[in-house]
């Protein structure tokens, strides 16, 4: 398989509170990322708002998971593939957040799955486009 994930897309990938900046403008705007602005995916985008304080808030590295972080010594990128109605997405940023926090080494950069199709199809779920996806 060809790596089409580029210097490029890293650039232009969301840090993570570009992300939650970006979905705090949308939830004012009424709308979400993705190509599907209905009023389902409007409402997830809104309650995963709040799920992700709530994660942020609750967030705890144990002992054994910095002790494993701090050997880490090469800077490397987590890339997301996400949306912001997606319950999954808004369970799983946050603690990456906290782990990149703890080790600056690792730094957490987020792409719409709907804007980047090309890329999202290298990593289907049987078939699915199911996200996120960690690369």
């Amino acid at each position: 398989m060809k790596n089409i994930i580029t210097k490029e897309i890293l650039d232009n990938a969301f840090t993570y509170d570009e992300f939650k900046e970006l979905i705090n403008y949308l939830n004012k705007s009424n709308k979400t990322t993705g190509n599907i602005q209905s009023e389902k995916n409007i409402y997830f985008t809104k309650l995963n708002t709040e799920r992700v304080k709530r994660i942020e808030k609750t967030t705890v590295l144990n002992d054994e998971l910095k002790k494993e972080l701090d050997k880490i010594q090469s800077q490397f990128v987590i890339l997301v593939i996400a949306e912001a109605w997606c319950g999954d997405v808004a369970q799983n940023i946050p603690p990456l957040k906290t782990i990149s926090d703890y080790n600056p080494k690792i730094e957490v950069k987020i792409i719409l799955r709907d804007d980047n199709p090309e890329i999202m199809d290298q990593f289907l779920t049987n078939g699915s486009r199911s996200i996120p996806v960690f690369y």
